[in-house]
């Protein structure tokens, strides 16, 4: 599915930047699993590598972070956490652009 979404991307001319999931935390109630999220990014990013598709690495930017700027025991972020990561994001995209 990734690879195609990527070829069809591609063939618009459009200039393509792929932002890796932030990290989750575990919570069997929610049937969420952190590693779940690395896994993903990992095998996302090689497809991304192997088309040549910018990366905007959101997990390592914002995992040394996570303490002070994800709620507790969520995947969201507060807004400190949200304008760190709306920074990046902006500077991605202007990147690609250039």
């Amino acid at each position: 599915m990734w690879r195609q979404l990527v070829e069809r991307m591609q063939k618009t001319g459009a200039k393509i930047v792929w932002a890796s999931t932030t990290p989750i935390p575990d919570d069997e109630s929610k049937k969420q699993n952190a590693q779940s999220i690395i896994d993903r990014n990992e095998a996302a990013a090689q497809i991304m590598n192997k088309h040549g598709v910018a990366t905007d690495n959101l997990f390592t930017l914002i995992t040394p972070h996570l303490e002070e700027m994800q709620n507790p025991n969520d995947v969201h972020f507060n807004s400190a956490g949200y304008e760190f990561l709306g920074l990046q994001v902006g500077e991605s995209i202007v990147k690609a652009l250039k």
